[in-house]
């Protein structure tokens, strides 16, 4: 009887076992189900490109078979009604625009066999909300994950070393992200209107960040800037409207025009001694910003700088400044006191009365008032 119950329970188990294995195991042919019921196999060895598939606009699963080492450029691009893709231990590569379009795509595995992810790869999967990326990657090209919409969360490998143009751009989703600690660049509109981004830590060996790299990163709330930056773009935190908090570290020379412009939360920001040279409408219509120090190794500040800064009360000016461009501070409503700590001489070389809309008086030097 017991031998019986046993033998019962293995043939079960094993028949389980059986589906489990199948439902994993790899497989020579490549497996298509179709939109209107039908189940194609196809024999592909090495690259899977854009004609291997038949129809393929009208494939809603694919099992790709162990004996592909790519998937070629665009070749499952725009089919939009495919919503399951199973990529086995073959593949290698994942080329440009492969998945580019498939608005229907949810989720992606990617196995730890892939060592790149081309250009524009997942583009306008509007749908991908989690995708797994192994470490075995080394490259995830420009615009790899731009444009899909719903991608709330990724976790980068540890092997890239940059983080490629416009990689996320339009990831309104996008709430959280680690950038690996061997990233040295940033790449222009990398997070570009990435509006749910709330938090976002920079590692210590980033020295470039590119241009609109946060741009209308709306519920962005602080950022540090480590001491190994030496280029801020421009326009790269721009309408970043609940960024509050700004440290900028030793290494960045210029902060060029529009990098945080329309900050409107912007309460407080450390410019360091590196600085010396603030471009125009750097800062332009932070309205919250109260106080500014400007520090002696500041050279030029540009027209409309500190424009429409309405809540700016006071501004302290060191003395390395030789040119204060027209309407630097224009518009500052309230600014009511500006202390130049260099010499009155300096004062009058660097700027015209017309250029501050403030109350006579309200200007001085350490020197004397003007």
């Amino acid at each position: 009887m017991a031998n019986s119950i046993l033998k019962q329970v293995l043939a079960v188990t094993g028949e389980k076992l059986d589906r489990i294995i199948g439902a994993y195991s790899s497989h020579p042919q490549t497996i298509v189900w179709y939109n209107d019921g039908t189940v194609t196999e196809y024999d592909i060895v090495g690259e899977l490109d854009v004609e291997s598939i038949p129809n393929k606009e009208n494939a809603i699963k694919v099992e790709v078979g162990n004996t592909v080492t790519s998937i070629g450029e665009e070749a499952f691009a725009e089919c939009s009604e495919l919503t399951n893709i199973t990529i086995p231990h073959s593949v290698n590569n994942i080329d440009d625009v492969a998945f580019g379009g498939c608005s229907g795509l949810t989720s992606v595995v990617i196995p730890n066999s892939v060592t790149r992810i081309g250009e524009y790869a997942f583009t306008e999967c509007s749908e991908l909300a989690e995708i797994a990326v192994p470490n075995s990657i080394t490259s995830i090209e420009e615009g790899a994950f731009s444009y899909c919409g719903n991608l709330t969360s990724i976790t980068l490998p540890n092997n890239i070393t940059n983080i490629e143009n416009s990689l996320f751009d339009e990831c309104f989703k996008l709430m959280s992200i680690i950038i690996p600690d061997g990233v040295t660049s940033i790449g222009n509109h990398a997070f570009d209107n990435c509006s749910e981004l709330t938090s976002v830590t920079i590692p210590n060996n980033v020295t470039n960040i590119g241009n609109y790299v946060f741009y209308n990163c709306s519920n962005l709330t602080s950022i540090t800037i480590p001491d190994n930056v030496t280029y801020i773009g421009e326009y790269a935190f721009r309408n970043c409207s609940r960024l509050r908090f700004v440290n900028i570290g030793n290494g960045v020379s210029s902060i060029l025009n529009n990098v945080f412009s329309s900050c409107k939360e912007l309460t407080s920001v450390t410019i360091p001694d590196s600085v010396t040279n603030i471009e125009y409408n750097a800062f332009t219509g932070c309205s919250n910003l109260t106080s500014i120090t400007i520090p002696n190794s500041v050279i030029n500040i540009g027209q409309y700088a500190f424009s429409s800064c309405s809540s700016l009360v006071s501004v302290s000016i060191g003395t390395g400044i030789s040119s204060i461009e027209y309407n630097a501070f224009n518009k500052c409503t309230n600014l009511s006191s500006v202390v130049f700590e260099g010499k009155d001489k300096a004062y009058v070389q660097a700027m015209d009365n017309f250029r501050w809309e403030i109350q006579e008086g309200a200007i001085s030097c350490t020197d004397g008032w003007i």
